[in-house]
């Protein structure tokens, strides 16, 4: 929670319109969803695309787009490199549940539970990464929780209850 304040307070200071790329099954919808209605509330622009496959390709195109801060949702983890190779020039926020060892770097914030040992894979969804951080923005965004547990179901992380962070977002719900 603390390096998603973090990131969080960095993303509040900055200006200027922003590109959300997220994956397209429901928990990536879902994460979407929910960073689109933060930043509705934050009455700031945000184009919206939704990738089944994020490769190379897709982050060159990303490059080439003018928006200067790129907030990837339930992937980007797995090609942190190749975001770290291709993006220098944007500010990069990766909200991401997927396995992964890598940290931040100057212009790329790392939201991922792994990076901060959390490795039970029903513990939080793409979609409750993004709530966390919406509600790390802004505590009334709180109610958006419902959003991220119908993400975490869709990815199949709820069984007979929720565990670990996706129990948090429930109490929240």
């Amino acid at each position: 929670l603390e390096k998603i304040k973090k990131a969080t307070d960095k993303i509040k200071k900055t200006q200027g319109n922003s590109r959300l790329v997220s994956h397209i099954d429901a928990d990536g919808i879902t994460a979407a969803a929910i960073i689109s209605k933060t930043f509705e509330r934050l009455k700031r622009k945000l184009e919206i695309q939704h990738l089944q496959t994020l490769n190379e390709e897709e982050i060159e195109k990303i490059k080439e787009t003018p928006e200067e801060t790129i907030i990837f949702t339930d992937l980007g983890s797995g090609q942190y490199e190749l975001i770290k190779k291709h993006l220098k020039n944007k500010e990069v926020y990766i909200l991401d549940h997927h396995q992964t060892e890598e940290s931040d770097t100057e212009n790329i914030s790392h939201i991922n539970p792994h990076t901060v040992g959390i490795t039970n894979t029903k513990s939080v969804s793409g979609s409750g990464v993004a709530f966390l951080f919406s509600k790390s923005i802004n505590e009334e965004n709180k109610d958006l929780a419902h959003i991220a547990l119908i993400g975490a179901t869709g990815d199949v992380q709820e069984d007979k209850g929720f565990q670990g962070l996706n129990e948090t977002i429930l109490k929240d719900a």
